[in-house]
């Protein structure tokens, strides 16, 4: 579960970079999509923290490990819009493909 978290922070990341990165003609549908996948995302996260992490007893992981374990997901270049939205569908198949691996 621990790296779900790290997975879906890492989306969080990213969808703000891509957030501010897109332009263009597309700018403002793209810029839209991002903030869609992005507005979820932090109380998502505060779920699994809550239901998975407290409920079992187990010690919530501070934020600046996990964002520290996020930056692995991350990709390091924006690069053009093309790019951006490879590397957001990237990161949302990695969730995708996580989650269905959970019990």
């Amino acid at each position: 579960m621990l790296e779900l978290v790290h997975i879906l922070t890492a989306l969080q990341i990213y969808c703000k970079d891509a957030h501010y990165s897109f332009y263009g003609v597309n700018f403002k549908p793209l810029h839209e999509w991002a903030d869609e996948i992005l507005e979820p995302l932090q109380d998502y996260i505060d779920e699994i923290k809550e239901n998975y992490f407290i409920m079992r007893g187990l010690v919530v992981p501070r934020g600046v490990d996990i964002n520290a374990s996020a930056a692995d997901y991350v990709p390091t270049a924006l690069g053009d819009n093309a790019q951006i939205l490879a590397n957001l569908l990237a990161i949302i198949a990695m969730a995708h493909n996580k989650l269905n691996g959970i019990d």
